[in-house]
């Protein structure tokens, strides 16, 4: 790939060097995208027609069609090459790549799940009313009564021992043990929804070591100490910073937002702009290998080869 370098000056005066560019996928390239999963060597994608399987982010196919599962599918996971849809009529599952799905709402108090995540080994769904847990790969669910209760899970994000839900009412921390939460510190910044895509476009959350990076309706807020203490990250986002996506690749962290990708040091440096070929509102991030992908509304998906 030819690479070139693109300077913008800004209008407040701020300089963005851009070095590479994106890419629009094949196969998948005017649906929205709402969540990406990595798993087995393979990418999935789902969207608001369906679940699509790329092998190297740059090429897509629908699984099925019609969609084996309700739409639009706004949260996936995956445990091995088992894979779990997150819809607004529960949770379902494929142990075949995609190529069958069979409903795993067993006792699921809240079927309108809003994100998934696989942390040490138990299936987690958060939904419009708290979180669920699931130790038999879905086949029944327990729903948590500690701390999360009447709360809308937004995203997960894991580090370690800890999970962390990002919800209406701020951060919060799960213990080891699975089964209790606790508030973390943080401003009321928070409890704003970002950009209108719909009721399922909540921000993010994502978190490494003791590091938890969240994007909210006014911008990045990181904590360096497990969410102790937070700090506003905007330093070279634009006026409107309605973060909807956010990704990490080595020490970077990248960030979804109506105007383009920003990517930023995982240390809390300034954001530059990297949107050089992309088009949309940014609704979805992920990385595989050396390749990040990034989900738009109503335009699919684009493809770019990391630095």
């Amino acid at each position: 790939m030819k690479y070139f370098l693109l300077i913008i000056l800004l209008a407040g005066g701020g300089i963005v060097a851009q070095a590479q560019t994106w890419s629009r996928c094949k196969g998948l390239d005017r649906s929205t995208v709402y969540c990406f999963v990595v798993t087995g060597g393979a990418m999935y994608a789902g969207t608001d027609a369906g679940i699509y399987r790329s092998e190297n982010g740059k090429t897509w196919t629908l699984l099925n069609s019609p969609a084996p599962v309700p739409l639009p599918v706004v949260a996936l996971a995956a445990r091995g090459e088992t894979i779990f849809a997150g819809t607004g009529k529960g949770v379902y599952r494929s142990t075949n790549g995609g190529a069958t799905w069979t409903m795993q709402n067993n006792r699921l108090a809240d079927k309108d799940v809003r994100t998934l995540i696989v942390h040490n080994g138990t299936l987690f769904a958060g939904t419009h009313n708290g979180v669920c847990r699931s130790v038999n790969n879905g086949d029944s669910w327990y729903q948590l009564a500690d701390g999360t209760a009447n709360i809308v899970i937004q995203a997960f994000a894991e580090s370690g021992s800890y999970m962390y839900a990002k919800t209406s009412s701020g951060v919060m921390r799960l213990y080891e043990n699975g089964l209790f939460w606790e508030k973390t510190n943080f401003s009321e910044d928070l409890l704003s929804v970002p950009m209108d895509t719909g009721a399922y476009a909540p921000g993010d959350i994502v978190a490494a070591d003791s590091v938890i990076v969240v994007g909210t309706a006014g911008g990045v807020y990181r904590s360096g100490d497990n969410g102790i203490t937070w700090t506003k990250q905007n330093d070279g986002l634009p006026a409107q910073k309605d973060v909807c996506a956010l990704a990490l690749a080595g020490t970077s962290v990248y960030a979804g937002i109506p105007g383009g990708v920003y990517r930023s040091g995982f240390n809390g440096a300034a954001w530059s702009l990297q949107s050089n070929g992309l088009a949309g509102a940014v609704t979805a991030l992920a990385v595989k290998g050396k390749t990040i992908v990034a989900g738009t509304q109503g335009g699919g998906v684009y493809a770019m080869k990391l630095q």
